[in-house]
């Protein structure tokens, strides 16, 4: 009869714990979608932020990419940007055709994967990432850090060899642009995105604690 309670009480402790899981994971699918879709809005408003790259424009939609990369996982950031890259290019910025998407999804792949990646909390590193003690806080900043220096790298070769193949001339003729335009461009890019995250982070621990419960 013992046996008999003690395995209905596994049984009920198994489905208790798929239903918790299922659970998890719906929200964090909903978060994603969530996301995505304020990630695709923030698309449209466009600024031109440095005076000697009026070609090149910012918007602020990585900020919720990177976030979600930080929360969710990098896996999550990934598929996030492939996602708002896509539509973007299908969409808004549909006259940049592939060389735009290549462009952008690159530029937010990586910041948001390497973020994610050095940031990313085990189950044993929760408390500590989601609090409030300052390594928790020292950690955002340097994993937004690195994953923005890793973007602004990578986007160094992907102008070198993309920008001569989709807008013609020679990686020679690039390489003036990417010291007085792109590069810097892109340097400002980082630290705006990577502020913004950093704040907006810290600002909604309650939030994320919550997300992080289970």
């Amino acid at each position: 009869m013992k046996k008999k309670k003690k395995n209905k009480n596994t049984i009920d402790q198994t489905s208790e714990h798929k239903k918790s899981s299922l659970k998890y994971h719906i929200q964090k699918l909903s978060f994603a979608g969530i996301i995505t879709a304020v990630s695709v809005v923030l698309i449209l408003p466009s600024f031109k932020i440095f005076p000697a790259a009026n070609f090149l424009e910012y918007n602020p939609s990585d900020i919720p990419i990177i976030l979600a990369s930080m929360c969710l996982g990098p896996l999550w950031g990934g598929l996030i940007a492939l996602a708002v890259s896509a539509i973007q290019a299908l969409t808004i910025s549909a006259q940049s055709g592939l060389y735009g998407f290549l462009m952008h999804f690159s530029a937010t792949f990586v910041f948001a994967l390497v973020t994610g990646l050095i940031f990313s909390p085990t189950s044993d590193k929760r408390k500590e990432i989601f609090g409030s003690s300052k390594s928790a806080v020292l950690r955002v900043w340097i994993s937004l850090i690195i994953g923005g220096v890793a973007s602004a790298l990578i986007m160094i070769p992907m102008n070198l060899v993309f920008v001569p193949l989709f807008m013609g001339g020679t990686y020679k003729d690039v390489v003036p642009m990417l010291l007085t335009a792109i590069v810097p461009f892109n340097a400002l890019k980082m630290i705006l995105n990577c502020s913004a995250t950093g704040v907006l982070f810290i600002s909604s621990k309650p939030v994320l604690n919550k997300l992080h419960s289970k």
